[in-house]
């Protein structure tokens, strides 16, 4: 069995990160209008406003999920593999919300 090239495995790493992060965008994509909505359809709306609270509660949880980001699980590379790209998409989640809001 041939042994890869440097070129070949930065090629094969750079595809399988690429693929990967391309379906975290495409989660994005459809979680912001999901996100818009669900935030012009509150019904209980207090003193701070629409807006206010959700960026209050995102930020905590942005805070939260950016540690959790960066701690690994002692788990299987395919398991690593797939925590990371949950954590991400969590994280982008979080940081995106408060920002796509405030264009309202």
């Amino acid at each position: 069995m041939n042994k890869l090239t440097l070129k070949e495995k930065i090629s094969y790493g750079m595809g399988d990160f690429g693929n990967g992060f391309l379906f975290t965008k495409i989660f994005d994509a459809f979680m912001d209008p999901i996100a818009g909505s669900t935030i012009d359809n509150r019904q209980k709306i207090g003193k701070n406003g629409r807006l206010r609270p959700v960026m209050f509660y995102s930020s905590i949880m942005l805070a939260i999920i950016t540690i959790v980001t960066f701690l690994t699980p002692n788990v299987s590379p395919a398991g690593k593999l797939i925590y990371a790209y949950v954590s991400y998409m969590a994280w982008v989640y979080c940081i995106h919300l408060p920002m796509c809001l405030m264009d309202h």
